[in-house]
């Protein structure tokens, strides 16, 4: 008789089990018989990244509602809320943990998230370290099913495992638990195509107890999300601003407000300073930085110079797209290396300051260059920056440029003239 130990076991079995599709079957058998050790070898309090995660999500959230909780073991967490004022529906899809939280006077019934339906509406949905345990294929399917169960503007709260690819794990308990790791940038996009809009997603470290040995540290992404109708979601928002948003008669403060309303903190900026010559980026990165700030002081921003090689990854990423002005011609070849960026836009605000108001523009007067310019269209108009203002010299004739830029090609286009400083607001759905 041979035996199989270790890795070369856990490999082979679970290859028959990905095959038989009984990853979820298997990781549940697995807390049912393991239920006493992860309640010995997990922590009884709600404290540190974990308790400012879902004190976040909690505050987000009407205490008139109901919360969802999927997955909720032993009880931690339903007991913390409840102490907070909330009123918590406690389910699992294992016994043993039924049986745990009768225990603690709760009133669970079983749930399974892949098999079962969620009802509500709920004013939040709940899972920690759940997600984790389903597929790509199988979590699309779960934020669907979440999306259905929640109020308008109802709360997602879950976490999950950072890293690349999925397997199968037995620390901790000691019995087989399938695992899916995910990056940010990844789980933002499949929740921004559920029509979720990312309010908090931290990556943090914490102690894991293990199984008759000492804790090691692991990883966690806690994520925080709110529905979003689905008009709201489709929704596109363009800031154009003229040229210096610093030659408003407020300085620009009006600007850098519009830039990041509606988002909540930590807002997430990408620059892009493609327009400009790359020797002189990480200045001007600088001062774009202490420009928004300095208008919008206390607000959390998570600010990110844009690359040519990630533009589609960093985009995805970013709540706002910040593309700075300087030589047209020169950002719209950049911005057209890899159009897949183009993808990632809805839901999010784009900022265009004189060259990047033209690029989003369907065509332009480029006053460097002195000719008309065809770009991206991302909107239905032309446009002119720093109109009437010295940059073209004294000599300009403005008037001559909107009744040019009017009848050239497409004449039902409106002809956008933006003054030093002045913005305008655009939505596209």
């Amino acid at each position: 008789m041979i035996i199989l130990r270790g890795a070369l076991m856990l490999s082979m079995v679970a290859g028959n089990m990905a095959a038989g599709g009984m990853r979820n079957e298997v990781t549940l058998q697995t807390y049912q018989q393991c239920a006493r050790a992860y309640l010995q070898n997990t922590t009884h309090e709600v404290t540190g990244s974990k308790k400012a995660w879902l004190d976040r999500a909690l505050e987000l959230t009407d205490k008139k509602t109901t919360i969802l909780e999927i997955g909720s073991g032993f009880g931690r967490d339903a007991l913390y809320m409840q102490q907070q004022g909330y009123q918590v529906a406690c389910t699992d899809a294992v016994p043993a943990f039924l049986d745990m939280l009768q225990e603690q006077g709760l009133r669970p019934y079983k749930l399974n998230a892949l098999t079962d339906p969620f009802g509500g509406p709920f004013g939040m949905l709940y899972a920690n370290f759940v997600f984790l345990h389903f597929t790509r294929a199988e979590l699309k399917a779960v934020l669907s099913k979440a999306y259905k169960s929640l109020q308008s503007n109802g709360i997602l709260a879950f976490s999950v495992k950072p890293g690349d690819g999925e397997g199968w794990e037995q620390e901790k308990l000691g019995g087989m638990r399938y695992f899916c790791y995910w990056r940010s940038d990844e789980l933002k996009a499949l929740l921004e195509q559920a029509l979720f809009q990312v309010i908090w997603m931290e990556e943090v470290e914490f102690m894991s107890p293990r199984l008759n040995r000492a804790p090691v540290r692991s990883g966690c992404l806690q994520v925080i999300a709110r529905k979003q109708d689905k008009k709201e979601a489709a929704v596109t928002k363009y800031v154009l601003i003229g040229g210096y948003a610093s030659k408003a008669a407020d300085g620009g403060k009006a600007a850098c407000e519009e830039m990041v309303k509606g988002f909540q903190e930590p807002i997430k900026m990408l620059i892009c300073l493609f327009a400009r010559p790359a020797e002189g980026w990480a200045s001007k990165f600088e001062e774009d930085k202490a420009f928004i700030t300095g208008h919008l002081p206390g607000r959390a921003i998570h600010f990110r110079m844009a690359s040519v090689e990630d533009f589609a990854q960093e985009v995805a990423w970013a709540d706002v797209i910040y593309l700075r002005g300087g030589d047209t011609p020169t950002l719209m070849t950049l911005l057209n290396k890899d159009r897949s960026w183009l993808q990632h836009l809805t839901g999010k605000t784009v900022v265009g300051t004189s060259a990047g108001a033209c690029v989003v523009a369907a065509y332009d007067y480029d006053l460097d260059h002195h000719h008309f310019s065809k770009n991206l269209g991302l909107l239905p108009i032309k446009v002119i920056p720093h109109f009437r203002s010295d940059y073209g010299g004294p000599t300009t004739d403005w008037d001559g440029m909107y009744r040019d830029l009017a009848g050239y090609q497409d004449q039902s286009l409106e002809v956008v003239a933006l003054r030093e400083g002045e913005f305008r607001v655009f939505e596209r759905v």
